[in-house]
């Protein structure tokens, strides 16, 4: 089960959502997901994707476009499947906000590697805003069902966190293939530390794991305010292990 999905199922149990619309928040969130991926791959050229061929590798530009905008649908379509039919229109705001966000940063130019992305706020801007929309989106899904809006500020502030320590996990993981390329090495935080602060390779990979653990932690502090003003909190079991 991916993190988005297990984000979902795990809040949608602290504030007692029925599960088959847990599920079908979940199934939501992973939808809209995949679709980004499928297009990211075409766009960037990547043949890869989870150690198997790219969509567009194996089938051609035509079908990955079209098999993106298809499961973009589909993840609309499947919110009808909440118990609820009367929040579906809670759900769909922030599932388009989340979209609309995708979107726009899939269609912003790549920076070239003397960009300002040297600096380390910049990098955090980034991270936020890319790995922020889909991990944000279980928790604005699961809030609007449960029309609770005052919990809303405290879990963006936490998945803002959490979104930045997940795409340093990632940055790390990939680091070797990201640095084969212009676009990648550009943006990837071990790049950006070595660039901004002087650092050899294996001091910038320590400082952007021990910088990952910080945000972290950071995240854990604002869904704990978050859980003194409900009886259960709905993001202290967000599986953030996996990063």
């Amino acid at each position: 089960m991916r993190v988005r999905s297990q984000i979902a199922l795990h809040a949608a149990d602290c504030l007692c959502v029925d599960a088959p619309s847990a599920l079908t928040m979940a199934t939501c969130c992973e939808l809209l997901h995949t679709a980004s991926l499928i297009h990211d791959d075409l766009q960037d050229r990547d043949y890869l994707r989870r150690g198997k061929q790219a969509v567009w590798s194996l089938f051609g530009d035509d079908v990955a476009l079209c098999a993106g905008d298809l499961l973009f649908l589909e993840a609309y379509w499947a919110l009808s499947d909440v118990t609820d039919n009367a929040a579906i229109p809670r759900l769909v705001a922030p599932t388009h906000a989340a979209v609309a966000q995708i979107i726009h940063g899939q269609a912003s130019p790549a920076l070239p590697p003397h960009a300002d992305f040297h600096r380390l706020a910049a990098y955090q801007v980034m991270a936020g805003a890319k790995s922020g929309p889909l991990l944000s989106l279980p928790f604005a899904l699961v809030l609007s069902y449960c029309n609770r809006p005052d919990l809303a500020a405290t879990s963006v502030r936490a998945v803002r966190a959490f979104s930045i320590a997940y795409q340093i996990a990632d940055d790390l993981a990939d680091l070797e293939a990201e640095t084969r390329t212009a676009r990648g090495a550009a943006t990837n935080i071990v790049v950006v530390l070595e660039t901004s602060g002087g650092r050899d390779r294996a001091t910038a990979k320590m400082a952007a794991d021990q910088m990952a653990r910080i945000r972290l932690a950071e995240g854990a502090c604002h869904s704990g305010r978050s859980a003194k003003r409900d009886r259960r909190d709905p993001v202290r079991a967000c599986p953030t292990h996996h990063l």
